[in-house]
């Protein structure tokens, strides 16, 4: 459940470094500083942990019981006792880690995300692309599709894969799939098992029906050249 909202989370960190709400000025409204406190570093026994030696950003945002840490371009490697840099192993483009609610001292004590191994791992899945679902249409009514893009905002290939639903599911034959979501909180193995969940449209259920989950895995293979 830590990762229950990841998805809408990195909506807010695409939206950019500020924010603005527009509405209605409010003269006369200011504010004064009055005490200044520059703590430090970040880093402590949690990054080492994760194998990170340094990293830019640290957006966060609230979620149930703590709050998820977004960071940019994160550089694995070690640090001596000294607190001299070994930078070691890459990096990878940006990383993610879930902060305790009640972890309110400083440093405060990251839990990140990382892989088998225990180094920090990129929330971007497997494929290193982002992938959309797309649900069936009246010509396929049980298909589900699955399209890549370099960017979230496209463009967006033609349909590099597919599932089919089954005929009968729930009891009852299925005349439609619809709602297909896939959800990151649930991907194993850095994105390469992934979970997605779709509404079924079954003959003669009328409102008798419910999502239902899928669970794929990936191969990775070259792109055909055209």
């Amino acid at each position: 459940m830590k990762w229950l909202f990841i998805a809408l989370g990195m909506t807010v960190i695409l939206s950019g470094c500020s924010t603005s709400i527009a509405g209605e000025k409010q003269p006369g409204r200011t504010f004064e500083i009055v005490q200044t406190n520059f703590l430090g570093s970040l880093w402590n026994e949690s990054h080492a942990r994760a194998s990170i030696v340094s990293q830019d950003g640290g957006q966060s945002f609230a979620v149930p019981r703590g709050a998820i840490w977004a960071f940019g371009d994160t550089f694995k490697g070690s640090r001596s006792a000294d607190g001299a840099p070994h930078f070691a192993g890459g990096a990878v483009s940006c990383s993610i880690a879930f902060l305790e609610e009640n972890a309110r001292i400083y440093p405060p004590t990251f839990n990140y995300l990382v892989s088998s191994n225990g180094d920090v791992v990129s929330p971007f899945a497997y494929l290193k692309k982002y992938v959309m679902t797309s649900s069936s249409d009246f010509d396929h009514p049980r298909e589900i599709r699955f399209l890549l893009a370099d960017a979230p905002y496209g463009p967006w290939s033609p349909s590099v894969a597919r599932i089919e639903v089954p005929e009968y599911r729930q009891g009852k034959r299925v005349e439609l799939v619809y709602c297909a979501y896939l959800h990151p909180e649930l991907f194993r193995e850095n994105g390469r098992v992934m979970n997605l969940t779709c509404s079924l449209g079954l003959k003669d259920a009328g409102f008798d029906n419910n999502c239902e989950m899928v669970e794929i895995g990936l191969k990775l293979r070259e792109a055909q050249k055209p």
